[in-house]
This record gives C-alpha cells, structure tokens and sequence, in this order.
C-alpha cells in the first residue's frame, strides 16, 4: 500500500514537472483510490482540475475534502474548501448545509441561521433541521426551536432534536415545560437511558416548590424511571 501510494507520487511530480496535467491528475486519482480519505490530497487534486479548466470535478473534490475535514473537526480548513466550492457553484446546497453546521458548531448561531434557513429542501432534510434547532437554541430563540424539534419527532422520527430541545429548556429554568415534554415522550427521551436526565431533574426540583402539578409529574417520571427512592424528596418539595 505505502510502496504503491509512494510510486504514484514520484509520477504525479514526475507528470507535474513536465506541465503534463492530465497525467498527473490521474496519478493523484490513483492515489485518493488508495488513501481515499486523504484530504490534503484531495484539495491537491481539486486545486488541478482548476488549472485544467475542470471546474465541476474541482468542485465535487473541493466538497468532499470538505465533508472529510468537518468530520475530522477541522472546521476552519472545511470552511476553507467549502468557500471555493461555493465560488464555483453559489447555489451548491450542500455546501450551505455544510457551512450552517460549521457555524453552529462554532458558535456562530447567527450565520448558522443565515445558512440553513435558505436550503430550498430544508424540511426534507434532519440533519440541516436539527442543526438549524441548535443554532436558534444558541440564540435563545426556544419558540422557533420547539417548532423544528416537534418537526423532526413528528415528520422524521427523531428523538434527539426533541432531547436537545428539552434539556435548552430545562437550563433555561423552564422547569414546568421541559417536564411536560419528558412526560409526553417518555419512551423516546429517557427509556434507554434514564440516569443522566433524572439527575438534571432532581437537582431542579427546587424550583417546582408549591408547583402540584409540576411535582405530580416528576412523580410519574421517576415511578416510569424506577426512581422509587425519590418519592420522600418529592413529598418534601
């Protein structure tokens, strides 16, 4: 594998030498067919198809290098490949979903929302939708942020985005309504793994003095939750 990946470089520079491009874009080629998940190679490869006039493949390769990085954590060499990708093709929805999370997951909320919210399939799309949740949960914008976490319960099925939203809502102090959700989905949120969530909600059942209802459901929480020990805390409340 190294010998074969190290021959095709001594090829491709042999090619790139000799302003043979076309050549030497197929030594690289042959080499991300080796190594495919080689990003500098990648951006190598794309900064090639520029030069030779190739501009839909520089693109494709851009994205992919980009798609890789993110994955990586690299996020400032992804939004790196993914502003050529959109200088190539500005309407490239994947390259503006990409930058959306890259935005959210740099705490750029606001340009996160700029991104996502313009996707042509945005309802189509989970990933983008719960990404575009966490940015509004970033802004303290909890309205819209329910909105897309019901959204991706209720028209994909996801758990996470309600989960997500549910634990914004309880840090924000709204003790009360985060209940309401975990009592509602109950099997989705906390079935698998109760203990983490059970812990936040003790530790806020401070808050729900003189609140009976509010009490009455963690009541019903922890017996679902087998937290049978919790009831004296409870009644202490």
């Amino acid at each position: 594998y190294n010998d074969a990946k190290q021959q095709y470089m001594l090829v491709a520079d042999s090619f790139m030498k000799g302003a043979n491009l076309e050549d030497a874009a197929r030594a690289f080629q042959k080499i991300l067919e080796l190594d495919t998940d080689n990003t500098a190679m990648q951006g190598k490869l794309a900064d090639l198809f520029m030069k030779l006039g190739r501009k839909d493949d520089a693109r494709n390769i851009y994205l992919t290098a980009a798609q890789g990085l993110y994955q990586k954590g690299a996020l400032d060499a992804a939004e790196e490949a993914l502003k050529k990708v959109i200088s190539l093709d500005p309407k490239n929805e994947e390259a503006h979903l990409l930058r959306g999370k890259i935005a959210s997951d740099s705490g750029d909320s606001a340009k996160a929302v700029q991104h996502l919210e313009n996707l042509p399939d945005l309802e189509t799309r989970p990933d983008a939708l719960r990404a575009l949740m966490m940015a509004h949960i970033q802004e303290h914008r909890l309205d819209e942020a329910d909105k897309i976490a019901n959204k991706l319960m209720n028209q994909h099925n996801g758990p996470s985005g309600l989960s997500s939203y549910a634990e914004a809502v309880l840090a924000a102090g709204q003790v009360e309504p985060a209940l309401k959700i975990y009592d509602k989905y109950y099997d989705k949120l906390l079935a698998g793994s109760p203990t983490a969530v059970i812990q936040k909600l003790i530790t806020s059942m401070d808050k729900l003095t003189d609140n009976a209802p509010a009490l009455e459901m963690l009541r019903g929480i922890f017996v679902k939750a087998g937290e049978h020990t919790r009831m004296n805390e409870i009644n202490e409340a």
